[in-house]
Formats: structure tokens, sequence, C-alpha cells
């Protein structure tokens, strides 16, 4: 994203020359679903931070983006999936049907 304004007076003989240097800055990289996003800085060297919320953990993406000198963030985007836990019946019924050893 651009928000150009004039920073630069270049001189060329007697007529001066405006260049416009647009200050880049990265577009809002977004909050995927059961993510915490912190930052809302989004100028040039920036980091936005990515965790999960309770009950879900980072499956793929990156926890930390920053945004780059071209004004598009590096990584990816985080995906924040349910936690893999054991089924509680399907993990009593194997314990149940085992014939494990208690003994080292």
């Amino acid at each position: 994203m651009f928000n150009a304004a004039p920073r630069v007076i270049v001189s060329k003989s007697s007529d001066p020359l405006f260049l416009i240097i647009p200050d880049l800055t990265c577009r809002d990289p977004g909050q995927p679903d059961n993510s915490i996003k912190s930052g809302t800085n989004y100028s040039i060297n920036s980091n936005v931070t990515y965790s999960c919320e309770t009950g879900y953990e980072l499956t793929s993406g990156d926890e930390l983006r920053t945004c780059g000198p071209t004004g598009f963030w590096s990584g990816s985007a985080p995906d924040c999936d349910s936690e893999k836990t054991t089924d509680t019946v399907e993990f009593f019924t194997y314990l149940l049907n085992c014939s494990c050893s208690t003994t080292a």
C-alpha cells in the first residue's frame, strides 16, 4: 500500500523536479480463525505476532511475520487447528483390553 507524499526535491537546472517517494506499508495481514494477533503497526520492518486460542495449536504458517521493504509480509498466515487429544473412551477401552506389563 502506498501513502504517497512529496519527500524529496531534486533540482535539475533551473526547474525543480519533484520526486514523490511513497511511504510503503503492508496491508493488514488479517487474523485467521482461532488465532490471536498482536501488533497493529504495518510499516516497513514492523512485526506482527500470532498465537492460537486455548484449545488450538499452530499446525502451519508462521508465528512472527515482518512487513518487508516491498510492502509484503514475510512467511505465511498461521493455521490454528484443534489440539489433538486422545479420545477418553477409546483410551480406557485400550487399557482394559490391553495385556500391558507394568513391570520394568
